[in-house]
């Protein structure tokens, strides 16, 4: 979960309780807390399932507690950034664009989903979403 802000990012952890076993309750804490607007963007995904869920967790608490959410194909953000499948390009994005995060984008099999996060985070402010 990634969140842009005026003058800042922030970049978190999926909040998790067993590898992709979500815990809710600390979503509804994160998203709670971020007093930094209304909008609430996820990657639009089809597969695997976990991340079907993830994504199906966090449009349902996003519309609950009063955000408006969208989605976006992963093809459409990384094609606006000049990115393909290649994880380590995510990673060296995000460290280009958030070089005071770039100590956070270390490892592809661990990192990848906070740097894309943020550059999905960063696609929906440059674009206006």
């Amino acid at each position: 979960m990634s969140i842009l802000y005026d003058g800042g990012y922030a970049a978190y952890p999926m909040p998790a309780t067993d590898g992709h076993t979500y815990d809710i309750a600390k979503i509804v804490v994160m998203l709670g807390e971020a007093e930094y607007g209304d909008l609430l963007v996820i990657e639009r995904v089809t597969r695997p399932a976990s991340l079907v869920r993830c994504m199906a967790i966090f449009e349902g608490v996003g519309w609950a507690m009063g955000y408006r959410v969208e989605t976006v194909r992963p093809q459409t953000w990384k094609s606006y950034f000049g990115l393909g499948a290649n994880k380590q390009a995510s990673l060296d994005l995000a460290k280009e664009r958030f070089p005071h995060l770039a100590h956070e984008f270390k490892r592809v099999t661990r990192d990848d989903g906070k740097a894309e996060a943020l550059l999905l985070a960063l696609f929906a402010k440059e674009t206006g979403l």
